[in-house]
This record gives structure tokens, C-alpha cells and sequence, in this order.
């Protein structure tokens, strides 16, 4: 669907425009196999290159793809193949360990609290989170970073200008409020 709709959306966009949102998905596919290419440059990148609604769809469909690779990855692997692979990652290892969440609040968690994009993925696909679940959580958890730094990235100029502090200000609250709903749909169970 969201492969669709970008089609409707970029036919209306340049040669060099279509040729360098293609490379950023290309960019977050390949980050699937090649894990040290940060995603903090692309969003940021993302965000000079694209008007932010174009940004905000090409970031979704990178980290679809990404995301599906890795889950799918760890699915296929399984828990005994990849479980060496994050206790490898201290940060990862420290946080499952001290987590009371399981399921869906511990996917938007980590997703929320943690930077390594593609490790987690594994660790879903291997645990078997459903798909659907998987990726509604996960961009829930990515939403606030991902969206800071896009707006970062369009207003690289003038980052302290309102034209930034307001956005950066609704994604702090919106934050807040993904935070304090996760809290509570996990204290109902």
C-alpha cells in the first residue's frame, strides 16, 4: 500500500528528485544487510532533500523495507541463531533484561528508548511477534525520532528558529502522550 501511494506521489516529482528518494530506499535496504549505515543521516538527509510530507512517506517505505528484511531475517534464523547476535549489544541485553514489558509495549520500548534500528528486528521476527503488530509498534516507537530529525533536516539553517522549536515542541508532547498510552494499555493486562 504505501508503495502505491508513493508512485501517486513522486509521479509528480523530477528526474533527480525520483533518482535520490530511490537511493534512500536503497540506503535503508541495504542497511538491513550492512548494519553499521546510521539512520540518523538519512532522516536528517530525508528531510533537506524532500518537503517534509515527502520526506515523512520516502523515511516509511526505507524503514519498511528495512524493517520487513529484518523481521523476516529473524524469522527465517530463528531464536537460536539470532539471541547471540543481541547479546552481543550490551545496551539491548541490559534493557530486555530490566524490561517488565513483553509483546507489543516491548517493541514500541525498545523502539522508543533504543537506537539500533536493525538488531530489534531480527529479534521480533525470531520471537514471533506478529508482522502487523510488529510494524504498527515499531513505527510508533521510531515516530518522534524520526520525526525530529526530518524536521531537523529541513530546517538545517535555522534550527533555533520557530519554525523548528514548535514542531520539535508537538513532537515532545506527542511523545509523551504515545508514552503515557503505552504505559497504560500495559497496566490493563
Amino acid at each position: 500500500m504505501l508503495v502505491v501511494l508513493a508512485v501517486l506521489i513522486f509521479e509528480n516529482l523530477e528526474i533527480e528528485a525520483l533518482q535520490a528518494a530511490l537511493v534512500i530506499i536503497a540506503l535503508y535496504t541495504l542497511k538491513a544487510f550492512v548494519m553499521f549505515i546510521p539512520v540518523m543521516p538519512l532522516y536528517i538527509g530525508a528531510g533537506m532533500m524532500f518537503s517534509v510530507p515527502y520526506a515523512l512517506l520516502l523515511t516509511m517505505i526505507g524503514l519498511f523495507c528495512n524493517m520487513s528484511i529484518g523481521y523476516y531475517l529473524g524469522k527465517r534464523y530463528g531464536t537460536e541463531r539470532v539471541m547471540p547476535l543481541l547479546q552481543k549489544n550490551k545496551k539491548i541485553q541490559k534493557f530486555l533484561a530490566n524490561s517488565r514489558y513483553t509483546g507489543n509495549a516491548l517493541c514500541f520500548f525498545l523502539r522508543f528508548f533504543l537506537a539500533p534500528l536493525d538488531l530489534p528486528h531480527l529479534f521480533f521476527g525470531a520471537t514471533g511477534l506478529k508482522f502487523p503488530y510488529f510494524v504498527l509498534f515499531t513505527f510508533l516507537g521510531l515516530a518522534p525520532r524520526m520525526v525530529t530529525f526530518i524536521l531537523l533536516g529541513e530546517t538545517v539553517a535555522s534550527s533555533f528558529s520557530l519554525k523548528f522549536l514548535i514542531p520539535f515542541g508537538l513532537v515532545t508532547a506527542l511523545s509523551l502522550v504515545a508514552f503515557v498510552t503505552v504505559q497504560k494499555l500495559e497496566q490493563r493486562k
